[in-house]
């Protein structure tokens, strides 16, 4: 009788720790539990797995196999994709760890007779009613959304953190009365682990920064220089071209036939297209990189025509970012654009803000699209579907970084409809 109604305990527990679970995951996946045949079978093996994994084998190595079964659970309720399945019980569970770490002390001092499972079940009810309320009255999802945007190396850090939480809770399972008696002492040890991995995250991403910087300096400044030297060639070539001009004033007599001369050597020079304004961006990255995307277009025969308000350009993002970001708009206009078609560039800086608007040729803009345009995976290129349409999510996810703001619209230039983009950051 007795084994009888610690299981009852045990499964009373466990369900109650799966509705908080489903909660805080709904609450981040904005998604509502939706049950079927197929999915109530497989949840009822899962369920009682985890059940008898969870009573039958009451050790701390046992109680590791209990997590596979949790994610069989979530995955059979949401039917996410692995990853996102992946990440939801690792937030799930870490919030749930870190709320049941608070309450296990003061039922380990309130409780007499302190038992794994009389304690569970109001620690369990307790951290239900807490997070009804929580997610009744917050949002969780920014949590999720900022985690499946970050690298690698910050999901390792969740990854450890959660390994040390639910070591914790796994003890507190097994033996309870150990885990209060040496409750300050567990709870440093996971504090220091937390605070490593966060330092390690830390010096890596600068380390990133630094070896993206460094590629970026090694990759445009040469440019810079290039059209320095060009610049240099091009007053050695004015001067030739002034004393052409001087020399066909000196030797030709017939009026008309001076006229011609002068204006075949006016639309030769004329002709002339390098961007040497590039040269006055105050942001010499920035200058180099256009460059370089310029020889691009023109590698394509496409031509870009600049507008330039303000070459001091003061934002708060850092200048390697900026690159990459009018790198996606200005590749993204020239993979969509054709021979002889032209795209246009509009530069200013005003309120420290960069405000940098691109049009190109293309179709008309509806609401449809402006839902779908920065979506990841969505793409307008006539190409391989796999290897593109991620870099406007990118662009409209490292905008929301800096708090700065993307449009999307139509104009006409010369009689001919184009798709604009706009970012101010």
């Amino acid at each position: 009788m007795e084994m009888f109604t610690d299981i009852i305990f045990n499964e009373f527990n466990i369900i109650i720790e799966i509705i908080c679970f489903c909660l805080l995951i709904s609450n981040m996946a904005k998604e509502h539990i939706h049950f079927n045949i197929s999915k109530l079978i497989l949840f009822s093996l899962s369920f009682q797995s985890y059940v008898l994994i969870e009573y039958f084998t009451n050790t701390f190595i046992s109680r590791i196999f209990t997590i596979p079964f949790l994610f069989l659970i979530i995955y059979v309720i949401y039917r996410k994709k692995f990853l996102q399945t992946l990440y939801l019980v690792i937030i799930s569970y870490s919030m749930f760890a870190i709320l049941g770490a608070f309450l296990i002390v003061p039922f380990g001092f309130l409780l007499t007779d302190i038992s794994n499972s009389s304690t569970m079940i109001f620690g369990n009810i307790a951290s239900l009613i807490i997070i009804l309320a929580a997610t009744h009255f917050l949002d969780f999802s920014p949590i999720y959304q900022f985690i499946l945007k970050r690298d690698f190396w910050f999901n390792a850090v969740i990854l450890n953190i959660f390994i040390a939480l639910f070591v914790v809770i796994t003890v507190s399972k097994v033996d309870l009365k150990l885990t209060i008696a040496y409750y300050p002492l567990i709870f440093f040890y996971v504090v220091i682990a937390v605070l490593f991995n966060i330092a390690l995250i830390n010096s890596k991403h600068k380390i990133i920064v630094q070896e993206q910087i460094i590629r970026q300096y090694n990759e445009y400044l040469p440019v810079i220089d290039k059209l320095v030297d060009q610049v240099r060639a091009r007053q050695h070539q004015y001067k030739n071209d002034l004393n052409a001009l001087n020399s066909l004033a000196l030797t030709c007599d017939n009026p008309d036939e001076l006229k011609s001369e002068i204006l075949k050597n006016i639309s030769v020079l004329s002709n002339e297209n390098t961007p040497y304004f590039l040269l006055d961006f105050n942001l010499k990255l920035i200058a180099g990189f256009i460059y370089t995307e310029h020889l691009k277009a023109v590698a394509k025969q496409i031509n870009i025509s600049y507008n330039i308000h303000n070459f001091n350009i003061i934002t708060i993002v850092p200048e390697y970012v900026l690159v990459e970001l009018l790198g996606i708009l200005i590749d993204n206009a020239i993979e969509n654009s054709y021979t002889n078609d032209i795209i246009y560039i509009d530069i200013n800086c005003s309120n420290n803000k960069l405000n940098f608007s691109i049009s190109n040729p293309g179709p008309a803009v509806t609401p449809e699209i402006v839902k779908n345009f920065f979506k990841k995976g969505y793409t307008t290129k006539n190409m391989d579907v796999n290897s593109h349409g991620y870099g406007l999510f990118n662009l409209k996810n490292a905008l929301d970084e800096y708090n700065g703001t993307i449009t999307l619209d139509n104009e006409i230039l010369e009689h001919k409809q184009y798709i604009k983009f706009t970012i101010v950051v």
